[in-house]
Parts: structure tokens; C-alpha cells; sequence
């Protein structure tokens, strides 16, 4: 490891390689402290119940002339916390010894506010506070749905919610255009297991188009829309 590498000398890049810096300094003179942040990367605002959510990110340290870039690697840590509604308490997910890169891969399981925490670190040069940053993302239910055809030739749109939908509605919807209007065409109760199961229709040319809903929760789950699913007649 090189003990005068800072960070990469480009302003406003989000995602850079270390460099090194050409600085010299003493023994006797003090590593110079710089401002840190904590760059994370876009991801989807909404997870299908334990679909995998990807964190990652990194850690920047401002350099006083070449803007920001990544941190020099330190024995500091970055670590992922989740506080998972509705509860108040942060519980922690993983650590990542190398801070300039940090990928942490979770499961959504409701709406959970993710924090990464950096702990600080330094060099010979340079003093990398701590900092930390948040990203905030929603869960919805898994609807299970699909249209299934049976023995008689009759269709039906079934699926079983997962997690915990017993002895309540959903409404399935219909449309025909695949990204038109959706009108509320019936609505079916879930089983002590949250599974249902209502018949639907094929028009006589065309299709039809269906899609599921699941009335949000709060505050643990926003509002489910299913996959678009479509019947035809065949001859």
C-alpha cells in the first residue's frame, strides 16, 4: 500500500480508482484531515418480498485540490445497518474491510431504511473522518400470480401471497390494452394460507390483460401490482 495515496484527482466522479498523489511530507508534520462522504450506488425503490437488494458504493475523501475520489485503503470499515419498519432499533447486516469499493447483498423483507457506516481510518499523509450515508427502499408482497388453464379448459388467475395475507381481498384487474386503463373486473379472498384462485375470461379477439393488486400495509408494505398476465381464445 502506498501511504501518500489519497484518492483520484478528477472532480465530480462518482466512481474512480485510488491514484497516487505526488506529496511529500515529514515524520514530524501531521497527516492533513479531509472531508469524507459516502457515494451509494442507484438501485430500484421497490423489492418484491426476499428479492435480492444490492448495496454498494463508496467511500470519497475531498482532496484540497483535486476534488473528490475514493479513500486510501485504512484499517477503517465500512459496515451495512437496516432499521426494518416498524421497528426503531438499527440492527447490523455486514461489514466490508475495503472501503474505497463496498458491495453488501441483503433480501427485502419490508420497507427498511439501509445505513452504511464508515469508521474512519488514516495514513501517514491523510485523515479520513468517519461518515456515513442512507438509502431508503420499499417492499411489497408477493403476489404469486399467474393464469393457469385447467383440465376443462377453463382459465384462472391464482397465486399465493407471501408473507402473511390470510382471509383478506385482492383485486385482480383488467384492461384491454396491455398498457392501457385497468378497471377492477372481481375480487377474491385469500385462504388461511393466503392463496386464492378466481376465473377469468378470454375475448372473443384480442386479448385481454390482468394484473393483481394487494392493498398496501403500512407501515411494512406499499401497494402490490402484479405482472401483467393475458388470455386469447385459441381455436
Amino acid at each position: 500500500m502506498n501511504p501518500k495515496r489519497l484518492l483520484a484527482a478528477v472532480a465530480g466522479a462518482a466512481m474512480l480508482s485510488p491514484i497516487p498523489i505526488a506529496m511529500t511530507t515529514t515524520a514530524a508534520e501531521a497527516a492533513t484531515t479531509v472531508d469524507t462522504r459516502i457515494v451509494i450506488n442507484k438501485t430500484s425503490s421497490v423489492y418484491t418480498y426476499k428479492t435480492a437488494i444490492t448495496i454498494s458504493g463508496q467511500v470519497q475523501g475531498q482532496h484540497p485540490q483535486d476534488g473528490w475520489g475514493p479513500v486510501a485503503e485504512t484499517p477503517g470499515k465500512v459496515a451495512l445497518y437496516r432499521k426494518v419498519a416498524p421497528y426503531s432499533s438499527w440492527k447490523w447486516v455486514a461489514s466490508d474491510s475495503t472501503e474505497s469499493s463496498f458491495s453488501f447483498r441483503t433480501l427485502a423483507y419490508a420497507n427498511t431504511t439501509y445505513r452504511v457506516v464508515y469508521t474512519g481510518g488514516s495514513t501517514d499523509s491523510w485523515t479520513f473522518p468517519a461518515t456515513s450515508n442512507w438509502r431508503a427502499i420499499k417492499a411489497r408482497r408477493d403476489s404469486g400470480a399467474k393464469i393457469v388453464k385447467s383440465s376443462s379448459g377453463r382459465l384462472y388467475m391464482q397465486g399465493n401471497v407471501d408473507p402473511g395475507w390470510a382471509n383478506k381481498s385482492v383485486k385482480i384487474v383488467r384492461s384491454n390494452y396491455s398498457k392501457g386503463t385497468y378497471k377492477t373486473y372481481k375480487w377474491v379472498k385469500t385462504n388461511k394460507y393466503g392463496a386464492y384462485k378466481a376465473s377469468v375470461a378470454a375475448p372473443r379477439s384480442g386479448r385481454y390483460y390482468y394484473r393483481v393488486i394487494i392493498s398496501a400495509s403500512a407501515p411494512a408494505f406499499v401497494q402490490t401490482t402484479s405482472p401483467t398476465w393475458y388470455t386469447y381464445k385459441s381455436y
